[in-house]
């Protein structure tokens, strides 16, 4: 029997109604008596052969022998007994345990009767040196019996008590060596007793860790089947949110191209108002789309951080250059002291999301006094610090600003406060890009949050971000030609009204054949939607026309948010736009990437 396996867990219930606790006690008690049931043959078979040899002379050789063999056939059988299969029920561990008992009886009598009859036929030399043979047998059964006392008393009883009766058969002195040996023998049951109840105290405090193991291991299945689940829907809100996005940017991106168009015409103030309003609506939902997306790819670890060396202070100067007209018409002193030749080495688009976002929630929620960005170095860490003399954050609500949709005092939920997440995108890009971000505030005394992150050495070629020289002006686009391709017509017909209103030579196409046959004509700028009708996708237009025409400068406006989009497109060396997109980041886009075919 291998009893070395682990224990059940939950074992069967006996039908005498014992608890679990006895079930596993009995186990546990036949795991030890099996085990050392393994052990003993060889002490035993030793111990017989010396006794054997002490009566050689004294009785027959085939006597000595053949009592020899039956002891040992005893202890083997025990012990081939003791390997056999179990079913773990409370029935089969009693009845095994009952018959290891029936077999510490069968051993004990076959070794005592045997050895009693040997010192009959022994002078009293040999019969006192059996004596002590037999006694330190006795002995040797307290350890490969303590873990259950009745193999112990079935055992020794029938090992000692013959010898006990030959001894007191011899008279006055033989009684008082007999009664020694019962006093042994009841001396090493007290030991036997104590064995056991330490031994059923060791049980105990092993069955309750196995419990409080089996519990923590059922605690930690439930949080990561929680997690599991977590995780999944998680993926799933992600993977929702970037196919619905698509379809809910395309009308957004429609109405925006022509709130755009509209507002570059002549028209009376009501009409220009309205124009406005729309833009003001449409951008509105488009940040809110914008955040959630964000926030969803984060949360499913799809964004990737591109890292490259660059100089912080240009990042900085653009910053500040886009916050500066909504800081002055809402009177805030606005300042920035950026030390020079401060570079870093981590993706710059992020950094920059981070910082922007810190710079727009420091303007909105200042009403007067003063925004300040600062960086500097600071052993072998570069500190990026966004300051501000607003209306500052409680200690007890610092811990929930970076929640989605926290927004503090903002119970009525006005929009021109922004919409509760960019700090909660701050704080997930932090993480993502291994930047320590701290915030110091006190109420109605400002806030100041800061970027901590190393210092990089000054790259030997600094990477250019500068626009070429003859594009740098928006008028440069005069006269430009662009194919827009897209299978809606109202897309198409918006996207021409606005890059003409531009004064851009605009010709429309909706799939590769008419891309095609239209691009003979000539063409500067290829803008086409990503997914077009029949499966093809602007894509796919894109690399026919350079199959044809060489190089063409080529942007995709599209509303799936991917990754795999985004990577796909830029090893084409094609610019992604994400639906919808405003006039002034499509008119920069246009220049930028024209500028750098």
């Amino acid at each position: 029997m291998q009893l070395a396996t682990p224990l059940p867990l939950s074992p069967e219930p006996s039908t005498d109604n014992e608890s679990a606790r006895e079930v596993k006690l009995k186990q546990y008690q036949l795991e030890n008596l099996s085990r050392q049931a393994r052990r003993v043959p060889g002490p035993v078979i030793l111990a017989a052969a010396v006794v054997a040899f002490i009566a050689w002379d004294f009785v027959p050789s085939w006597f000595a022998i053949g009592w020899g063999m039956v002891v040992a056939a005893a202890v083997f059988v025990r012990a081939g007994y003791s390997r056999r299969p179990l079913s773990m029920t409370s029935e089969s561990i009693q009845k095994r345990l009952h018959h290891m008992v029936l077999l510490s009886l069968l051993n004990g009598s076959v070794a005592g009767i045997g050895s009693a009859y040997l010192f009959t036929q022994l002078p009293a030399d040999r019969q006192t040196l059996l004596t002590m043979i037999v006694v330190g047998w006795t002995a040797g059964a307290v350890s490969a019996n303590a873990a259950y006392a009745r193999a112990f008393f079935a055992y020794t009883l029938v090992l000692l008590t013959p010898l006990a009766i030959v001894w007191a058969l011899q008279g006055t002195q033989g009684i008082g060596i007999a009664a020694l040996l019962m006093l042994f023998l009841a001396i090493e049951s007290g030991f036997v007793s104590d064995n056991q109840r330490v031994f059923r105290q060791s049980f105990s405090i092993r069955y309750e860790n196995e419990q409080l193991i089996e519990q923590l291991e059922r605690q930690r299945q439930e949080i990561l089947h929680e997690k599991d689940r977590a995780e999944t829907a998680n993926l799933a809100k992600s993977r929702f949110l970037a196919a619905a996005s698509h379809d809910i940017r395309q009308p957004l991106h429609t109405i925006g191209l022509y709130s755009a168009a509209l507002s570059l015409r002549k028209t009376d103030e009501r009409s220009q108002e309205l124009a406005r309003q729309i833009s003001l609506a449409v951008g509105s939902l488009a940040s809110l789309l914008d955040s959630l997306l964000d926030i969803s790819k984060l949360d499913a670890a799809a964004v990737v951080p591109e890292v490259a060396t660059f100089e912080l202070g240009a990042l900085t100067a653009r910053l500040m250059d886009e916050v500066g007209p909504v800081a002055n018409e809402k009177g805030l002193a606005l300042s920035d002291r950026v030390a020079p030749d401060l570079f870093v080495h981590t993706d710059a688009m992020l950094l920059e999301r981070i910082v922007r976002n810190l710079l727009d929630n420091a303007v909105k929620y200042t009403p007067r006094g003063s925004v300040a960005l600062r960086a500097f170095s600071r052993g072998g860490m570069v500190i990026v610090e966004v300051a501000d003399t607003g209306i500052g954050i409680p200690p007890k609500e610092q811990c929930r600003i970076y929640e989605e949709f926290y927004q503090l005092g903002n119970s009525a939920r006005d929009r021109s406060q922004g919409l509760g997440l960019g700090l909660a995108i701050v704080h997930r890009l932090a993480k993502l890009l291994d930047i320590t971000l701290t915030l110091k505030s006190q109420e109605g005394a400002g806030s100041t949050f800061a970027l901590s992150l190393p210092l990089a050495p000054r790259p030997r070629i600094p990477r250019s971000t500068q626009v070429p020289a003859e594009f740098a002006d928006a008028a440069s686009m005069q006269g430009l030609r662009v194919l827009v391709i897209d299978d809606e017509i109202s897309i198409r017909t918006g996207m021409q009204a606005l890059l003409e209103s531009w004064g851009l030579h605009v010709t429309l196409a909706w799939d590769t054949t008419s891309s095609l046959a239209l691009a003979q004509q000539g063409m500067d700028l290829v803008i086409a939607d990503y997914r077009l009708r029949d499966s093809e996708t602007g894509l796919d237009v894109i690399r026919s026309l350079r199959r044809q025409h060489g190089t063409l400068a080529a942007m995709v406006i599209s509303g799936d948010t991917a990754p795999e989009r985004i990577h796909e497109l830029k090893e084409e060396n094609i610019r992604l736009l994400h639906k919808p997109v405003a006039q002034t980041a499509l008119r920069q886009a246009i220049v930028e990437v024209v500028g750098g075919a």
